[in-house]
């Protein structure tokens, strides 16, 4: 897969970093091209060295690579930090103020680096503006090097800014001073296109509208990077949604809200990232006992404890299959890009309700907080399904409700408190059938057994892992979760017209389909490719199958694999 070239914005928290990429990355889509966009930013209330990079291909991508195009600097640092990282022949704007070093200078002129200065002060001055609409002015002058369709940029300028009125023309009118500076000095040109109605949106924002499309209303969580995008985009739109949006006082209160609303009857979720699960635990042991339907996204980063909080990493998979006191179902999605996340969220909230157990949605911070393209989602072919509710009519036919009652599935019907003829008893101690609290031997192997019987449904629903290229290569790459952007972005490059590799990608990562992970087991090398230390789903995929992946890629620094850099590590291993 061809990639066009790549653009990353680096400066202090507070110079309009994110804003100046998230508009231009608007720009790009509707100038009709694919982009993806990652942002990296420190844990800091205020300052502090933040970066913004886009990636634009000919077609869908879900990656970022190391190196880049052109590096716009909105101060030293940006400059001295990511000056390697520049493409040979790349180029380097900046403003007047900016002051490379010599020893920098040389290192770019040997890779014949572009150097383009912008009188950003000047500009900001003329145009009366203030100092943080420096911003508008290099945005305007980057754009100006890859398009002539100005009109393009100035359209989403009015949409960012159209709330602050005031600011709006002074920022326009910097921007097109920012793009007339560059004159007809194009690095790259790009023509308007169809975008065919695509759409950009971080991983929060559809893990939000896909929670909402299931059917669910109420959603609780206490705010944690890199989780708290759903619990915003939610919350923002609770006049149009009439969903019950929460933010409790801390993590064990919103999961217990989240039980509450469950338990009530109506579709329930909360959200937090590892630190915040783990005050959840005994929480998600109520959840097995009580059989209540919940499901929790956990988006994940570096630890152990507060770790790199802002940054990414896919450390939580032991701890989240095995997380709560005891053994009781649970089912684990990690979706692999935002398609997955619109289609799969839908499938963990039936799940839920179906085996009446714990859901997880794993995140991590590069899918959660990065800006991916792709076609518009069509919610109408989302289907709610509520499992096994008892209604008044069904109830008036028993002679006797039990709530717990003893099936071949393990699943038992739910009646909705205040149904007539549905009163049952509920708490976290072991029960009986119809909830009373019990210590008798028989009857906990009774119950256990039945919760326990729910597996053998659940296995038999959850599909394979999905194949990627070639299917007859003699190297399969195994990843899961949001790993699959990076994956597959290489698969190309690394088979260049061959058949040399595939991928096997799991998006339903416990309990794990072994079928199809057997089958290529038997014929083919296997790589496991994860973003924390230990290989997790290596061992947990050797733990649930006996298949021991002996070569494993992993990447524990912060920052996910990059496509260029999987490339290079690949080609060695295969």
């Amino acid at each position: 897969m061809k990639q066009t070239f790549s653009i990353k914005i680096g400066g202090s928290a507070g110079q309009g970093v994110k804003t100046s990429g998230y508009i231009l990355t608007k720009a790009l889509k509707d100038l009709g091209h694919w982009t993806f966009s990652y942002s990296e930013y420190p844990s800091l209330i205020r300052g502090g060295h933040s970066t913004f990079q886009i990636n634009i291909a000919e077609k869908q991508i879900c990656s970022v690579t190391q190196r880049f195009d052109i590096l716009v600097a909105l101060n030293d640092e940006a400059i001295e930090k990511h000056h390697e990282d520049l493409s040979r022949g790349g180029l380097l704007i900046c403003d007047d103020n900016r002051i490379i070093k010599s020893k920098i200078k040389r290192l770019l002129d040997n890779k014949n680096i572009q150097i383009l200065v912008i009188q950003v002060d000047e500009i900001v001055k003329k145009n009366n503006g203030q100092a943080v609409m420096e911003n508008s002015v290099i945005t305007g002058a980057v754009w100006g090097m890859i398009t002539k369709e100005f009109k393009v940029l100035e359209n989403q300028l009015k949409i960012i800014f159209g709330k602050k009125s005031k600011d709006i023309e002074t920022n326009i009118k910097c921007a097109k001073d920012g793009f007339k500076a560059v004159s007809d000095q194009y690095f790259t040109q790009l023509k308007k296109q169809n975008n065919k109605e695509r759409i950009i949106g971080t991983g929060n924002e559809v893990a939000g509208l896909a929670t909402y499309a299931s059917g669910c209303r109420f959603y609780c969580a206490y705010p944690m990077t890199p989780s708290s995008g759903i619990l915003h985009y939610l919350a923002q739109r609770v006049a149009k949604t009439k969903m019950v949006v929460k933010q409790a006082e801390d993590e064990i209160t919103a999961i217990q809200m989240a039980i509450g609303a469950s338990f009530a009857g109506t579709r329930s979720a909360c959200g937090t990232s590892g630190g915040g699960l783990a005050l959840m635990t005994e929480s998600l042991s109520l959840v097995g006992i009580t059989e209540t339907p919940l499901v929790v996204f956990d988006s994940q980063r570096p630890a152990p404890a507060t770790g790199l909080p802002t940054w990414t990493e896919q450390g939580d998979l032991e701890f989240v299959s095995r997380a709560g006191h005891g053994e009781f179902p649970k089912i684990i999605i990690a979706p692999g890009d935002v398609d997955e996340i619109f289609n799969l969220v839908p499938q963990a909230f039936n799940l839920a309700d179906k085996y009446q157990t714990l859901v997880f949605v794993l995140l991590d911070k590069y899918i959660s907080e990065s800006w991916y393209q792709t076609r518009q989602f069509k919610d109408g072919r989302i289907k709610v399904s509520r499992g096994q509710i008892v209604t008044e009519s069904d109830l008036r036919n028993q002679l006797e409700y039990k709530r717990y009652k003893v099936t071949l599935s393990g699943i038992s019907p739910r009646s909705i408190p205040g149904a007539k003829g549905g009163v049952f008893l509920s708490n976290s101690d072991e029960h009986d059938e119809n909830g009373y609290s019990t210590e008798d031997l028989y009857t906990r192997k009774q119950m256990m057994d039945k919760r326990m019987r729910k597996f053998g449904g659940i296995y038999s629903e959850l599909p394979e892992p999905k194949l990627y290229g070639p299917q007859n290569a003699k190297t399969t790459i195994v990843c899961w979760g949001s790993q699959k952007g990076p994956v597959i972005d290489a698969l190309d490059e690394l088979n260049n017209g061959k058949s040399r590799v595939n991928v096997l990608h799991y998006s339903f990562v416990y309990p794990i389909g072994s079928e199809t992970i057997r089958r290529y087991a038997k014929k083919n090398k296997l790589i496991a490719v994860e973003n924390n230390y230990s290989g997790q789903f290596g061992k947990l995929i050797k733990c649930e199958t006996g298949i021991d992946i002996k070569t494993r890629i992993s990447k524990y620094v912060g920052t996910p694999f990059f496509k260029d850099e999987l490339v290079e590590i690949l080609k060695t291993k295969i």
